[in-house]
């Protein structure tokens, strides 16, 4: 019996030498080939509603509103009681999402209102208050009223960035060129950006400065603060723009 289990293992392993042999002389006779195609549509879609962070209500009209603010304001302290929820649906090869304001139809008077107009803008001449945002990718921090308040010139550890303003000038006293074609260049106006099949919210105090979401269309956060400590009483108004970029 042992005889005949170690023939059969001979013939099993002489077939297989013999079919590895025969398997390397094939020789490509002919070939005949198939066109294949497919076509697929592009989707471009962008939702943002305003929320309520308190009661987690959307709001019916899509509007940030401060409401009257006490003149004494710490730096960089002041919040709205509203959040910003954006999706993102885009099958691009490459996309971004940026946010910036648009207060002016041309560059205004600079002697008046300086270089930089990322802000809501007073009914005096040259009133400002300076607007930063921050980004989360969910919406744990509304239960506080949104992430903590901080200086966007210390972004990388707050988390928050000034807004740009599509008016925007250089300002000559500093080495980067802070104009808003320029900033816009260089993605600082990017909140999110992804491919067809992702999303990565910009969070510019992390690790690798940006935060991946689990599916593209996961909702990701926008929060807003103000810089009311030196604004002048008046009454501001600003806009506020969020577009969808395809590359």
């Amino acid at each position: 019996m042992k005889q005949r289990g170690w023939l059969k293992l001979l013939y099993a392993v002489m077939i297989g030498l013999a079919f590895n042999q025969w398997a390397y002389s094939w020789t490509t006779a002919k070939t005949k080939s198939i066109p294949a195609s497919a076509t697929i549509t592009p989707i471009s879609i962008l939702n943002v509603d305003v929320i309520n962070m308190a009661s987690g209500a959307v709001l019916s009209e899509a509007k940030i509103a401060f409401g009257t603010i006490d003149g004494e304001q710490a730096a960089w302290g002041t919040k709205p009681p509203d959040c910003i929820r954006i999706s993102v649906r885009d099958n691009s090869f490459a996309w971004r999402i940026r946010t910036y304001t648009d207060n002016f139809t041309t560059t205004p008077a600079t002697g008046t209102w300086g270089l930089q107009y990322g802000a809501l803008i007073g009914s005096s001449p040259g009133a400002k208050i300076p607007l930063g945002w921050a980004c989360m990718p969910d919406a744990s921090a509304n239960s506080t009223n949104g992430p903590p308040a901080g200086n966007p010139s210390s972004g990388t550890v707050n988390g928050w960035t000034y807004f740009k303003d599509a008016r925007d000038v250089d300002d000559p006293s500093t080495a980067n060129d802070e104009s808003f074609a320029k900033s816009e260049e260089a993605g600082y106006c990017n909140i999110a950006f992804g491919t067809p099949g992702s999303t990565c919210v910009v969070k510019p105090n992390i690790l690798l400065g940006n935060v991946p979401l689990p599916t593209q269309s996961t909702p990701f956060y926008m929060y807003l603060e103000g810089e009311c400590s030196m604004a002048a009483a008046s009454e501001y108004t600003g806009t506020i723009k969020i577009d969808l970029v395809n590359q």
